[in-house]
């Protein structure tokens, strides 16, 4: 087993927690135990963990199939901020599909993870 498959692996399965802490941090600010930073912040540093996971696919050599997937999960993770600072003012309807855009991520991420997984 390769160092960028253990990577790899370390990786999506941090960031499908991730995505669980995102859920909760957004409940925090929901119920008004805390502001929606936290919630902000974290989904930036998920642009950072949706690069890392790409690359680490790519890397890894895996399935063409988890590759493809993980570069959506980038693509869509760089989506979210776009559909909440951008377009909220402008088109709220479509910026309404950010929790939405949060559960495909998680679906296709969970499809790495199930790609990836050997055994």
């Amino acid at each position: 087993m390769s160092l960028a498959y253990k990577l790899q692996r370390t990786c999506v399965a941090s960031y499908l927690a991730a995505i669980g802490l995102q859920i909760y941090v957004m409940g925090l600010a929901l119920f008004g135990v805390t502001s929606f930073m936290p919630h902000a912040l974290l989904g930036y540093g998920m642009i950072v963990g949706a690069l890392i996971l790409t690359v680490l696919t790519v890397t890894a050599k895996l399935p063409r199939r988890a590759q493809l997937f993980a570069g959506a999960v980038l693509v869509l993770t760089l989506l979210q901020p776009v559909l909440v600072l951008v377009l909220r003012g402008r088109a709220p309807a479509l910026a309404a599909l950010h929790p939405l855009n949060a559960l495909v991520i998680f679906a296709l991420a969970s499809v790495v993870a199930r790609t990836t997984a050997k055994g």
